[in-house]
């Protein structure tokens, strides 16, 4: 996985918003287990928390699950689209495309594609018949509360036993993300470079 940009400064406002809370919680908990101690006149032989460790803790369940809860994103405390999970689709390219026919009648070749993503990082893997590429730079742009665009280049590997004259190249690609929809555009930087459009749906 590789990290991603997002054009919002929600990333920020949240570790703030983390830290802080981090500094009441441990307030509280060490609190309590004074309290305990002094009820039951017991001694305190293990360490308490600090601020730091607790943050920490905090941190790790943010970036890795708290952020995917469907509650934070209905209530807009975050914005961040959760993409994760196993695409299927199709897409259409211009290679090969001496007879001047239009994309759109095009033939559909099927692709399948793997998300994983956390809060700060990502991952994007494609699958067709013929190749295989793997993002290594992303960012999600937000042009509104209900618009947003993944945006990745990608390094293609084709697969053995594939024509010599396909050869594997870098692309970028720009998807419009509508829920469990991706459609978009790529483009590559093959000899010669070619075009195409994707659309893929997120399965259940």
């Amino acid at each position: 996985m590789h990290e991603y940009s997002y054009n919002s400064d929600e990333r920020r406002r949240w570790t703030v918003w983390l830290f802080r809370s981090s500094i009441v919680l441990t307030g509280a908990i060490n609190l309590a287990i004074a309290m305990t101690h002094e009820q039951n006149n017991l001694i305190l032989v293990a360490q308490p928390p600090t601020v730091m460790s607790v943050f920490a803790l905090a941190n790790r369940l943010f970036l890795r699950r708290l952020w995917r809860w469907r509650c934070a994103q209905w209530l807009g405390v975050v914005s961040v689209p959760d993409l994760n999970g196993n695409w299927t689709g199709h897409y259409i390219s211009s290679y090969h495309n001496e007879a001047g026919i239009e994309l759109e009648e095009a033939e559909k070749k099927p692709v399948k594609v793997t998300i994983s993503q956390t809060w700060e990082r990502i991952s994007i893997d494609w699958e067709a018949d013929n190749s295989s590429s793997k993002s290594y730079v992303a960012s999600i742009i937000r042009h509104s509360d209900t618009s947003y665009v993944l945006h990745y280049e990608y390094a293609n590997r084709r697969k053995s036993l594939v024509s010599p004259t396909q050869v594997s190249h870098d692309g970028t690609v720009g998807l419009k993300i509508s829920k469990d929809l991706l459609e978009g555009d790529y483009f590559t930087n093959a000899n010669p470079p070619t075009h195409g459009r994707i659309r893929l749906e997120r399965k259940p």
